[in-house]
């Protein structure tokens, strides 16, 4: 969820590096109330939301409100620029990582990994 391409692009050149090799990532860009909206019908997801220092409030309201419709959904915040207040108003929420850099995403590897198993025991 971004207002612009830089993120789904970056998503786009790094998943095989960061999905499991036994799964086939659906990307799919979207405004935050489609987002919200495709929640609701989703399995195992990752959402990246883009955080801009100006709209950190109805940020910050998006994540929880994903977090109470889809709790077990991984959240990723990335937003460059964002002061250490605005990554402390963030905190509060339930994300499981903040980035800055798209190259940032391949580091997210392992934590990646983890969810996909984890979400394939409850599967079971």
């Amino acid at each position: 969820c971004e207002s612009g391409s830089r993120w789904i692009t970056a998503v786009r050149r790094f998943a095989s590096e960061i999905m499991p090799s036994d799964l086939v990532a659906q990307l799919q860009a979207a405004s935050r109330s489609k987002t919200l909206g495709l929640l609701t019908h989703a399995g195992p997801t990752i959402v990246l939301w883009e955080v801009e220092r100006d709209a950190l409030a109805a940020s910050c309201e998006c994540v929880a409100q994903a977090s109470i419709l889809a709790p077990n959904t991984l959240q990723i915040v990335a937003g460059a620029g964002l002061t250490l207040r605005d990554r402390l108003a963030i905190a509060a929420f339930p994300i499981s990582a903040t980035i800055e850099h798209p190259e940032d995403l391949v580091g997210l590897k392992p934590m990646i990994y983890r969810y996909f198993a984890r979400s394939a025991q409850h599967l079971d």
